[in-house]
């Protein structure tokens, strides 16, 4: 019987390097938004913001990794608007573990000058880290609280 596997050009272990390091481009900021920096102002307006996870029970921060059975999935989606001075509120509906409600908070965040930043609202225990894209245009976040949940900010307004 004859061998058929076909010679790759180069190992698995490549391609994935490979397809990482173009993941990595294509997400970086803009090589104008990271000479220019980025703060408070470069949020500003509304945005259309989908939430989408497993989440604990509560909003305790944790120390240590959970089974994934002691996560409940949970979605939301709404208009999250920042005032472009460190003032952010989110309007919309919201499904934790099956049950569907309205939902509206509101905190503050902070934005660094590489386009990193971080919302919070200590009363709801919301903590999320994220990253500014294409002059403030788009979010990329993710909970900072011990649940795995990220969401996709998209600007609606100008």
């Amino acid at each position: 019987m004859q061998n058929v596997e076909a010679k790759r050009p180069f190992s698995r272990r490549t391609a994935l390097a490979i397809i990482l390091g173009l993941l990595a481009a294509v997400a970086a900021p803009n090589a104008g938004e990271a000479a220019q920096g980025c703060n408070n102002r470069t949020l500003r307006g509304d945005y259309a913001a989908a939430f989408v996870g497993l989440g604990l029970p509560g909003s305790v921060p944790l120390k240590q990794a959970q089974k994934v059975d002691h996560f409940y999935p949970g979605a939301a989606n709404g208009i999250l608007s920042f005032d472009g001075q460190g003032a952010w509120s989110f309007s919309g509906s919201q499904n934790f573990g099956g049950t569907y409600f309205s939902a509206s908070y509101h905190g503050s965040y902070v934005v660094h000058q590489n386009c990193a930043g971080h919302f919070s609202d200590a009363p709801d225990g919301i903590n999320w880290d994220f990253i500014v894209f294409h002059n403030g245009d788009r979010v990329n976040a993710i909970d900072a609280t011990g649940s795995v949940e990220i969401a996709q900010i998209e600007r609606v307004d100008e």
